[in-house]
């Protein structure tokens, strides 16, 4: 089972008719079961929308899904022939970035990757865009989401973003 997950609040629902369109489209094209939420997840009500990504995409892992591509409301899919989830295939993986002499580590422990995204060229090379982002359904996968969720509560950066956000 393979699954896309994409969010727009009520506020931003009436401007995402043709993303709708394209992610279903596209999901058709592939095999994946398309999942549009329109509220926040319920274990992150408190805080800006775009958390409720980290609650959906491990309900989805959860329910056993494999893999799960998250994708922005303001992303197209334009190549409906290629599946994205061929990202996390050891075969489409481009080892020829790690330094001479090293093996790559998630390489050698799995047979592909555990996720897979890309760094948006506008920004500073450190970033990795959350824009679109593939998971495998791994222990790597959980264990990153959760890092994250954990270190979003205790940012005091987050804390005082958090409180535009209540209800």
């Amino acid at each position: 089972m393979k699954q896309i997950i994409s969010m727009a609040t009520e506020s931003l629902l009436p401007y995402c008719d043709e993303f709708i369109v394209n992610h279903r489209e596209y999901a058709a094209a592939q095999g994946y079961e398309y999942k549009l939420y329109q509220k926040k997840h319920r274990d992150f009500v408190d805080f800006h929308p775009v958390y409720s990504r980290i609650g959906f995409v491990l309900d989805a892992l959860e329910a056993g899904y494999d893999p799960i591509v998250a994708i922005d409301m303001d992303a197209a899919f334009m190549n409906y022939t290629w599946d994205i989830g061929t990202l996390l295939i050891h075969s489409q993986v481009d080892v020829g970035r790690w330094p001479a002499g090293y093996a790559n580590p998630i390489l050698e422990k799995s047979p592909g990757c555990w996720l897979a995204g890309y760094n948006q060229s506008n920004w500073p090379s450190t970033y990795l865009c959350f824009g679109l982002l593939v998971y495998r359904n791994n222990w790597m996968s959980k264990a990153f989401l959760k890092e994250v969720w954990r270190r979003s509560l205790v940012n005091p950066e987050i804390d005082s973003a958090r409180e535009q956000y209540r209800s």
